[in-house]
């Protein structure tokens, strides 16, 4: 599977991108990273670039209907003809690109401008595809795509011959040869001794301890440990322990993710879904094992101030995971949980975990999907084993909008199983 860094400039898009890579599971493969273009990608090169920046020129802007207008500005305008942030993009594409790798940008209607501005360069050099629109690039149907195309000016054969060499180009998965990630990892810290800059070194070792964390190596915390600032080095170690363990988790290598997770940095909510998530690898084989690691995580989420809605998460986490091991015990620590609902502050039935880390030069985010830190899968699991006492519970929830989530997960469950 590829590894993807979606990069962007607006924290606002970055906060969505992060609930869709967790609802969709892919926090182990996309690292969400704020940066103006390549800007915090020091020393990081790609075997694909794909952009699709902003390129409508001043006089479109100004013409824009009125829907057009509810989109942030930063997205659609990208100074008078439109070019300045492909300018850029041209520019610094090179570096952040494998042999044989190539760039696709979106340039919407700015195709001739662009290269009239180009005129006697080799654009392939990059190499580049400017093409209108980039749909094209996936699009399966193409008795209906190709009309739309000349019917707007696009040399078809022309762009399918571009597509096609561009194609032709790609390594690896997609027919070439890529770098290991170990050869990638040496290259990213040859950029990082060699510059001088603290603060920029320091944005580089953690990118370079992203690339290791995303499959597993180890060595990316002997990576965090060279960081100069200790704060930026403390989120980094982090943020890096996250990423292993749940790398961990999603290979079934609990012994691994349980060995990385004794000496993380995590943060508590993230450390008792962790322990649960590794009980659930371990109760087939092992469930006295996988009890005894509830029982840690149960004891972690007991540390936790008791007006902190991330201590009724972490209780509501490990009740899900006891009331498929032990239901005695569900019951136990799902009282508990209620009363911490009921004592949080600001409690909503989130189920995103997600983590972050900034430098000088960017900031990462990974997350994903935790759906037993909510009342969802626990009244569900309640309900099937005893109705009225899941009701009586759900019942005792003192705010309106747990009570109802709670009552509805009861109803969706007799539903279910009618």
């Amino acid at each position: 599977h590829a590894q993807v860094d979606a990069v962007d400039l607006s924290r606002d898009a970055l906060d969505v991108a992060a609930k869709n890579v967790a609802d969709y599971g892919l926090g182990d493969r996309i690292a969400l990273i704020e940066s103006d273009l390549f800007a915090g990608l020091a020393g990081r090169t790609y075997d694909v670039i794909l952009s699709n920046p902003p390129y409508v020129n001043a006089e479109s802007v100004a013409a824009l209907p009125p829907e057009y207008r509810a989109e942030p500005a930063l997205a659609l305008g990208s100074g008078e003809d439109g070019l300045d942030a492909t300018r850029r993009i041209l520019a610094q594409a090179k570096a952040h690109l494998n042999p044989g790798g190539v760039l696709v940008v979106e340039i919407g209607h700015n195709r001739d401008a662009l290269e009239i501005l180009y005129k006697g360069y080799n654009i392939s050099d990059v190499p580049v595809i400017a093409i209108l629109p980039i749909a094209a690039l996936l699009a399966q149907e193409e008795g209906i795509v190709v009309p739309v195309l000349q019917k707007v000016g696009v040399n078809v054969t022309r762009l399918r011959n571009e597509l096609n060499a561009a194609l032709g180009r790609l390594p690896t998965q997609y027919g070439g040869s890529a770098p290991s990630i170990s050869r990638e990892l040496n290259q990213i810290l040859d950029r990082a001794e060699r510059e001088p800059a603290a603060q920029k070194r320091d944005s580089i070792y953690v990118q370079a301890a992203n690339v290791a964390a995303s499959e597993g190596d180890e060595r990316a915390r002997d990576v965090v440990a060279r960081i100069g600032d200790d704060n930026t080095r403390q989120r980094a170690r982090a943020f890096i322990d996250f990423s292993l363990v749940r790398f961990m988790i999603n290979k079934k290598r609990a012994d691994d993710a349980l060995r990385l997770l004794r000496t993380s940095e995590v943060a508590p909510l993230q450390r008792v879904v962790f322990y649960g998530q590794v009980a659930a690898l371990l109760t087939d084989q092992d469930r006295g094992r996988a009890i005894e690691l509830l029982e840690e995580a149960l004891a972690q989420a007991r540390r936790m101030e008791r007006s902190d809605p991330d201590r009724a998460r972490a209780l509501l986490a490990v009740a899900t995971r006891f009331a498929k091991l032990d239901q005695t015990r569900a019951w136990e620590v799902a009282s508990e949980a209620v009363k911490a609902v009921n004592a949080a502050t600001d409690f909503d039935n989130e189920t995103t975990m997600m983590t972050s880390v900034a430098s000088a030069e960017s900031v990462m985010f990974t997350s994903f999907n935790a759906d037993e830190m909510s009342l969802t899968p626990l009244f569900a699991q309640l309900a099937r084993e005893d109705l009225n006492r899941a009701i009586e519970l759900a019942r005792s929830l003192t705010g309106e909008a747990p009570r109802a989530e709670a009552l509805l997960s009861i109803a969706r469950a007799e539903l279910e199983s009618a």
